[in-house]
């Protein structure tokens, strides 16, 4: 799947998937603070269906303080990742997210 990432100035890129997940490790690696979905349960970030827990709450704390948080949010919007939280926002929240200011598709 290939997106276009807008520039701002009329210019966009295109971006696959495998690009915006090695673009979001390399700033892993490079952070200047261990992300917090490093070093927490899993189970923090995504829901967990069979029984019905949805508490996204503590993970969006995390993320408020995540340093690579820009590219986990680009990585999963490219990637349409339909699971868990991302760059501090649930699949839903992700989908809203306006098309012509920041992806498109």
């Amino acid at each position: 799947m290939r997106f276009a990432l807008a520039l701002g100035n009329g210019y966009s890129l295109l971006m696959t998937n495998f690009q915006a997940y090695e673009k979001l490790k390399l700033a892993i690696a490079n952070a200047p603070a261990i992300p917090p979905c490093q070093t927490t349960d899993p189970e923090i970030w995504f829901s967990d269906n069979e029984t019905g827990v949805h508490d996204y709450r503590v993970a969006k704390i995390f993320c408020k303080t995540c340093p690579v948080r820009n590219e986990c949010l680009e990585y999963a919007v490219i990637a349409n990742e339909v699971h868990g939280i991302w760059g501090g926002l649930t699949y839903k929240e992700r989908r809203k997210l306006d098309p012509k200011g920041w992806l498109k598709r």
